[in-house]
């Protein structure tokens, strides 16, 4: 299995915010009650075509989620995912060997696997989600 560290580098974005009302909790969203950012997003429970951009330290990710209660989604960005590419969300880690299964959290590192391949991203720095019309 090959291990790949994502060292992309864009330019610093700004922040991506969500209003918590657009969202609710059966969403699969976890939302911060002080600024209204999404902190966390369990990717088994987004809805068909749900888009998510994410900002790592380095990269932005777009994914379009496959929904049907799986963690998989198609994302492109960074120089890992120039192309749209199918990706099973693994989930979120702080370096350490616990896991997050099957989430995104703001702060965490993203593991990804696009076939065997395993991707780790830098931290999360925000999470932009638009929910499937």
């Amino acid at each position: 299995m090959l291990d790949a560290i994502d060292q992309d580098t864009e330019p610093q974005g700004h922040e991506m915010d969500v209003d918590p009302s657009d969202y609710p909790v059966s969403a699969g969203l976890r939302v911060s009650a002080a600024s209204g950012r999404t902190t966390g997003v369990d990717a088994r429970m987004l809805r068909a075509g749900t888009i998510l951009d994410i900002m790592t330290e380095h990269t932005r990710y777009h994914f379009v989620m496959a929904g049907g209660g799986e963690a998989k989604a198609m994302i492109q960005g960074g120089s890992y995912f120039p192309e749209p590419t199918a990706v099973r969300i693994a989930g979120s880690s702080i370096g350490s060997s616990v896991l997050k299964i099957d989430w995104i959290a703001l702060g965490q590192s993203l593991e990804l696997f696009a076939g065997t391949r395993r991707i780790v991203t830098s931290r999360v720095r925000a999470i932009r989600v638009d929910t499937a019309q």
